[in-house]
């Protein structure tokens, strides 16, 4: 499963397949939690990947993959 970060206009979304976007008004909070969304489901099993895409469009340092 693959968990996106991105800008929304001026809001930031988390993309989770099969969940409504969660909204945040900065990238860090966006990005932690996103992180914590994937701890959450890596610890089921479930292979999840986090990427983050910038406002330019171009990706955002290094995709995390779990486990």
């Amino acid at each position: 499963m693959d968990i996106v970060v991105e800008p929304i206009g001026e809001v930031w979304a988390v993309r989770v397949p099969g969940a409504e976007p969660q909204i945040f008004s900065r990238g860090g909070q966006a990005e932690e939690a996103a992180k914590a969304v994937a701890v959450r489901l890596a610890s089921t099993g479930e292979p999840v990947g986090v990427h983050m895409k910038l406002r330019d469009g171009r990706q955002g340092g290094p995709s995390a993959r779990l486990p």
